[in-house]
């Protein structure tokens, strides 16, 4: 599981026939999360965006999204 700045989104993608790619909020992904170690992971990470959009805002999410691929 990595964080990953998305630029641009293809309908196609070389994993594309082995990944499903889908738009969630943040307590959705937490939910789809397989193992403790994932949803821990995921709230260290969303609680260093949120501090991190009170300053200069480095990440930016589509209407508070994270992208969840399996």
């Amino acid at each position: 599981m990595f964080p990953l700045r998305v630029t641009e989104e293809l309908d196609d993608w070389p994993e594309k026939s082995v990944r499903r790619r889908l738009w969630v909020k943040f307590s959705e992904a937490r939910e789809l999360c397989w193992h403790p170690w994932m949803k821990e992971a995921l709230d260290v990470f969303a609680s260093k965006v949120s501090k991190r959009k009170e300053g200069t805002q480095i990440y930016h999410f589509k209407e508070n999204t994270v992208v969840c691929c399996s």
